[in-house]
C-alpha cells in the first residue's frame, strides 16, 4: 500500500503490476479547467468533452436510480455504484484490461443510452468515451438509510474532461448526503492534488489512489 498527500487528506493506494505510463492528452485547457474543456457552466467543445442529454422521464424508485446510473454491486468492498461520469482513457499498465472497458463495449450493443459516445480507439473504445451526466448528480439526495457507494466505477472523477465546475458539483451532493459514505478511486492524483486548494472535501468522501508500483507513486 502507498499514502499520498493531497491537500492535507491522505489518499491510499492500492498497488499493481508493471508501469507503462501513456500521456493524457484528453483535454488541451490546463487541468481540465477552461473553454476548451466546457462544464456545467459553461459550453463545452463537442469534439472533446460530452454532456449526455437529460433523459425524458425522471422515473421513480429502481427506474430513476437506472436513468441516474446506480447498481447494487457484488464488489466487496462497498454496496452500490453511482456513475455521474462514464468513459475514461488509458495512462498506464494499470489500466490494461480494464473491466469497465470491456462492459462499456457490452452497454454500448445493448443500446444503453449512456454508453454511446465512442472513446480514442488509442486509449479508449466504443461506449467509452468521458461523458458527464448532470441528470444523475441529485441521485444520493434521494436514497433512504445509509449506502456505501463507489463513485464512477465507470470512470475517472479527475480525468481532463471531467471539468472543474462539475466535480465540484459532485463533490457538493456528496457533502448534502452525510448518511452515506462514497469511495473515488482515481489514477489522476496530480490534478486532483491541484484542484484540492478550491475544494473543502466533506467528511464522508473516502478519495483513493490506484497506482501499480513505486516508480508510477515517484510520477504522480
Amino acid at each position: 500500500m502507498l499514502n499520498v498527500e493531497v491537500g492535507g487528506r491522505r489518499l491510499t493506494s492500492a498497488t499493481r503490476s508493471e508501469p507503462n505510463p501513456l500521456p493524457d492528452k484528453t483535454c488541451n485547457a490546463q487541468d481540465g479547467i477552461g473553454p476548451v474543456c466546457g462544464g456545467r457552466g459553461g459550453q463545452p467543445d463537442a469534439g472533446r468533452v460530452l454532456v449526455a442529454p437529460r433523459p425524458t422521464s425522471r422515473g421513480v424508485g429502481a427506474d430513476r436510480d437506472k436513468l441516474a446510473h446506480v447498481k447494487k454491486t457484488s464488489i466487496e468492498w462497498t454496496d452500490f455504484t453511482w456513475n455521474p461520469v462514464t468513459g475514461c482513457d488509458r495512462i498506464s499498465a494499470g489500466c490494461d484490461h480494464r473491466y469497465a472497458l470491456t462492459m462499456a463495449r457490452r452497454l454500448r450493443a445493448m443500446g444503453m443510452p449512456q454508453y454511446q459516445n465512442d472513446g480514442d480507439p488509442r486509449t479508449s473504445g466504443p461506449g467509452f468515451g468521458v461523458t458527464m451526466h448532470p441528470e444523475a448528480l441529485d441521485a444520493p439526495k434521494t436514497w433512504h438509510g445509509h449506502r456505501m457507494v463507489f463513485v464512477n466505477s465507470m470512470s475517472d472523477l479527475f480525468h481532463a474532461k471531467v471539468t472543474a465546475a462539475f466535480i465540484h458539483d459532485l463533490i457538493e451532493v456528496i457533502r448534502e448526503t452525510p448518511q452515506h459514505t462514497h469511495q473515488v478511486l482515481t489514477k489522476r492524483a496530480a490534478r486532483a492534488r491541484k484542484l484540492s486548494a478550491n475544494i473543502d472535501w466533506p467528511a464522508n468522501l473516502w478519495l483513493g489512489v490506484s497506482i501499480e508500483d513505486m516508480k508510477v507513486a515517484q510520477h504522480g
